[in-house]
């Protein structure tokens, strides 16, 4: 049998869970296999792996949980980043990847466990920015 979403997003979600083991290595590992399905859907491998938002959400959250990591904040902005770049490519939005409100609350909160509050607030208007100049609703902010 192929692997699919269901598979990779147990595994990644697996590393991001806060054990003694993924406290070291978690974030990195789970990275590496969100990599793996971008390669994949990239070459067209496996027709049916394509990281969505709950895959990104996982792999942000084990990097959030990294608190103790300095580099930790950021590496989970450079995932959102990332996400963001595939999420509206070329004028097009595709809704199956759009980063929502978890998403940048997670981030959010990765910088503010460092007392980053300049980093949190640029989040908080990247935000802002998908809601209203892509109409990304599920990054609309809570009224």
């Amino acid at each position: 049998a192929e692997p699919n979403n269901m598979l990779f997003s147990m595994v990644i979600d697996a590393w991001s869970q806060p054990t003694k083991i993924n406290r070291s290595k978690g974030p990195e590992n789970a990275e590496a296999l969100l990599r793996r399905m971008i390669e994949y859907t990239d070459s067209g491998k496996l027709r049916k792996v394509t990281p969505n938002t709950i895959v990104y959400n996982s792999v942000i959250h084990a990097w959030s949980r990294a608190s103790h990591r300095p580099q930790a904040p950021y590496r989970a902005l450079e995932i959102l980043q990332g996400m963001r770049a595939r999420a509206f490519a070329e004028g097009m939005v595709d809704q199956s990847i759009c980063p929502d409100v978890i998403t940048y609350t997670t981030v959010i909160n990765a910088f503010a466990q460092q007392a980053n509050i300049e980093k949190a607030e640029e989040v908080f208007e990247m935000m802002f920015q998908d809601y209203n100049d892509y109409g990304n609703e599920a990054a609309r902010p809570d009224e």
